[in-house]
């Protein structure tokens, strides 16, 4: 059975009960989300057992002495097929397979969609329907009423991707009272995009003078700032939970192609106490925003140069 990302993340009463699950597309950060999700709702759901694959032979028989159902996550299709998924399941454990389209996976994914029992969600660039179902779900949730003309600025304008498209709408519900001010929403959405912030992050080795340059061109309100933070934790995150330089570049997003050589460098340079140091920067500047958030200029641009000096020491 196949359905959309978005009818199930936009659903809080969602109860994980079929099974496999196969969360596949193009979009990485999406696929992530989703594959979230999902762990999110079997811990609320009494799961706390759970089994990251990276290939289906790093699977062992579960040996649980309390009969505790397992969720299996199997990150690499490879060559899964129906007896692969039996072994994952014939105990009565969970499976949810979290990966990228490849070619390799057509057979597979026919399998989900014919059997009614087994759920395929396939992650792509969202369209106009379900973005509009996206931004509907989350200003009822927040009950803000939007204006005509800002509901369809914003259908219009907010990012395809899901994971930006989120950080925008946070951004934009941080923004308060303004939020029925297009002037300032498109100031906020066009002039301090996730990608301009990101240029902050991939010129972390550039002489002071050019980094205060770019970081003044980016940030300029607190939710931009929240943004930055957002987009410097899904970095150091693919760092922190990668364990080689391949793993790594497999984990970072394709259209960054441009930016694979620098990330690497940040990677190849970042070891255990300097992630920890990293981790424990964001924390502090996050926390500091909140709590002083008209003094958002800053605090970023010291969380900038601190984790310049942390990288580059």
């Amino acid at each position: 059975m196949k359905t959309n990302p978005e009818i199930i993340i936009t659903n809080d009463g969602f109860k994980p009960e079929k099974s496999p699950v196969f969360i596949s597309g193009n979009d990485e950060t999406y696929i992530k989300k989703v594959e979230e999700f999902f762990i999110q709702k079997y811990i609320e759901n009494g799961f706390s057992n759970f089994n990251k694959l990276e290939k289906i032979s790093d699977y062992k028989e579960s040996g649980s002495l309390f009969d505790e159902k397992l969720v299996n996550i199997l990150y690499g299709v490879g060559s899964v097929g129906e007896n692969e998924i039996s072994l994952l399941t014939e105990n009565g454990d969970f499976l949810i397979i979290s990966a990228k389209t490849n070619p390799k996976d057509k057979k597979l994914k026919k399998i989900f969609k014919d059997k009614n029992e087994y759920l395929l969600v396939e992650c792509y660039k969202l369209n106009r329907q379900s973005k509009s179902k996206i931004l509907n779900n989350f200003f009822d949730k927040k009950e803000i009423k939007l204006k005509k003309e800002i509901y369809w600025y914003l259908l219009e304008n907010l990012d395809d991707r899901y994971a930006f498209l989120s950080q925008e709408l946070e951004k934009i519900f941080l923004a308060g009272s303004k939020i029925s001010d297009i002037n300032f929403l498109k100031k906020i959405l066009v002039s301090s995009g996730s990608e301009d912030m990101q240029k902050i992050f991939f010129n972390i080795y550039e002489k002071n003078d050019k980094l205060l340059k770019i970081y003044n061109s980016c940030i300029f309100s607190s939710p931009n700032l929240y943004t930055y933070i957002a987009r410097l934790k899904f970095f150091i995150n693919i760092i922190n939970e990668s364990g080689n330089s391949a793993d790594a570049l497999s984990k970072f997003p394709r259209y960054l192609f441009a930016e694979k050589d620098i990330f690497l460098k940040i990677y190849k340079s970042i070891n255990l106490n300097k992630k920890i140091l990293i981790n424990k920067l964001l924390f502090k500047a996050e926390k500091l925003t909140r709590i002083y958030p008209e003094h958002y200029h800053s605090i970023g641009l010291r969380l900038t140069f601190n984790l310049k000096k942390i990288i580059t020491s």
